[in-house]
């Protein structure tokens, strides 16, 4: 998603591939991970710009449901509904100018079969809380990394009410 259109492509192309875990798939996204991960912390090495920051999308939410699954959920799954979600955020606020872009992902995700949106029983008030927790979280607001278009995010401040809208 970070990479770009031809990157997000690539995923959906190979995505039969990488669920049955063929190496020459699993191979080439993690090479695209690996560079564009590499890439942006060379620039940013110290976090000093916000370029680095852009690796949080789908975490803001992510590491909310985590917590409030009690870890049950994995990292893995949580990004993948946080990304949905933060997609979902972004088009309700404006950011996002492909309005297609959640359902890709959702397609995407569950052809990989990753969850593309929170386990119905997660409780919704303890992910609140552990979001107003979170050490992005200043004066009733967070930074939230919310998706453009393929290979284009905006990191906002966010009312933690605007999190709770789309929990």
């Amino acid at each position: 998603m970070l990479s770009g259109p031809r990157a997000l492509a690539a995923l959906e192309r190979d995505a039969a591939a990488l669920r049955r875990r063929q190496p020459a798939a699993l191979g080439r996204a993690l090479r695209m991970a690996q560079g564009l991960k590499l890439a942006l912390v060379a620039r940013d090495p110290r976090e000093s710009t916000g370029l680095r920051e852009r690796l949080n999308l789908g975490h803001t939410l992510a590491h909310a449901a985590e917590a409030a699954s009690g870890w049950r959920l994995t990292h893995g799954e949580a990004v993948a509904a946080g990304l949905v979600a933060e997609a979902e955020l972004a088009l309700a606020l404006g950011v996002l100018e492909d309005p297609a872009l959640p359902g890709r992902l959702r397609a995407l995700l569950g052809r990989l079969g990753l969850p593309s949106a929170f386990p119905q029983g997660l409780d919704r008030g303890r992910m609140l809380r552990a979001v107003r927790r979170d050490k992005k979280a200043r004066g009733g607001r967070i930074r939230a990394v919310l998706p453009v278009r393929a290979g284009m995010v905006r990191i906002r401040e966010l009312p933690l009410a605007a999190l709770a809208s789309v929990l």
